[in-house]
């Protein structure tokens, strides 16, 4: 949140749920609005909280050649994203996880769902 310069509640916390520690930490806590990469579609976030560590790096982040490994993705285009990792969505944000397409998956391999974020 510090470097989108948004501030927020300090709210006490005692575990990370990615951390094998209960070390007592803080949080900060806050809501804003948060669009897709074009801009064109703004989703409220009523609850966010940030933490100093995050255990995604960006590898993480899909890229067009994965994509092409799979055939039920064909036509999918993946914009190139070069940026840290600093938001995950949770399920208490439905409208941002809602499904605007789905790509079952063949032979047990990949699907993928396409939301307003993309």
């Amino acid at each position: 949140m510090e470097a989108l310069g948004v501030e927020g509640d300090i709210l006490p916390f005692h575990s990370q749920p990615w951390e094998s520690t209960t070390a007592s930490s803080s949080a900060r806590y806050t809501s804003w609005k948060s669009s897709d990469l074009d801009k064109n579609n703004l989703v409220e976030l009523s609850r966010v909280f940030s933490t100093p560590t995050f255990p995604v790096s960006k590898e993480s982040i899909p890229k067009q050649s994965d994509v092409h490994k799979f055939p039920n993705l064909k036509g999918i285009q993946m914009p190139e994203i070069n940026a840290d990792i600093g938001l995950l969505i949770g399920n208490d944000a439905p409208k941002a996880l809602e499904p605007k397409e789905v790509r079952q998956s063949k032979a047990r391999g990949l699907y993928t769902t396409r939301t307003v974020f993309g």
